[in-house]
């Protein structure tokens, strides 16, 4: 899209005006709609559906990204069924 306006605007304020208003969808969508609508779908706080997000991103880069979830709530199922870990399953759930 950038691309395509190089030959329409000459002036560096469109772009930069176009590359806020996609960073500030995408940090919304990111950080608040995706944790609170997944979060909800596998029982994880929305806060620990963020983090864990964070967490494995950075340990794994795209691959943690897609296995966050998956990963995180296998966790929680685990401590779920530990009794000794049963606060830490509350903790991560909803």
């Amino acid at each position: 899209m950038l691309v395509a306006a190089l030959g329409v605007y000459r002036a560096p304020a469109p772009y930069l005006i176009l590359v806020a208003v996609v960073a500030l969808f995408h940090l919304l969508a990111i950080n608040l709609l995706y944790p609170k609508i997944v979060g909800r779908r596998v029982h994880l706080n929305p806060v620990v559906v963020a983090i864990a997000m964070m967490f494995w991103g950075v340990l794994w880069g795209a691959a943690g990204l897609i296995l966050a979830i998956p990963l995180t709530a296998g966790i929680k199922a685990v401590c779920e069924h530990v009794k000794t870990l049963e606060r830490y399953a509350r903790l991560l759930g909803d």
